[in-house]
């Protein structure tokens, strides 16, 4: 085990300029590393892997959804799982699988239509482009100074259901 320390060379002092390496420096105070962490460039990065980590988090589609049938469904958000998705509306629309399937969810098997489908796939890719404008919209906030931490991209992403 490497017990080398890597240290600032900030002395104690805040940060004035971004250093890309300061998530390695063993010599930063909690007041340093918000500091880092509110500077644009870690920002930025911030909400690239926050958008990323909400997007592949399950959704449960809402209870009062209009298709009766994916109500309470959870459904697995992985790329792969989005993937399967698209894939079988594709087919469905393709004409290669005709009548009902059976889908397998986080909760369960249920048996699905064309139509449900269709209704799956607009819930997945309406969720996974919602994060994308999310992260957008927060892009553009810090990138006009409204945004000075981590806790308002929390916020936002959490909002995301």
């Amino acid at each position: 085990m490497d017990r080398r320390q890597n240290l600032s060379g900030l002395n104690g002092q805040t940060p004035k300029e971004f250093m890309p390496e300061w998530q390695t420096f063993t010599d930063l105070s909690q007041e340093q590393i918000a500091a880092f962490q509110a500077m644009p460039e870690d920002l930025h990065k911030y909400i690239a892997a926050k958008r990323w980590q909400k997007e592949m988090t399950n959704i449960s589609i809402p209870d009062n959804a209009a298709n009766k049938k994916l109500r309470g469904l959870q459904v697995a958000m992985s790329e792969v799982s989005q993937s399967k998705v698209a894939g079988l509306k594709q087919a469905i629309d393709a004409g290669v699988i005709s009548g009902d399937v059976q889908f397998s969810a986080l909760n369960g098997v249920r048996q699905l239509g064309a139509k449900d489908v269709g209704d799956l796939y607009a819930h997945v890719v309406k969720y996974v482009q919602e994060s994308y404008a999310i992260a957008a919209d927060l892009h553009q906030k810090v990138d006009a100074g409204k945004i000075k931490g981590r806790a308002a991209v929390d916020a936002a992403f959490n909002a995301l259901k």
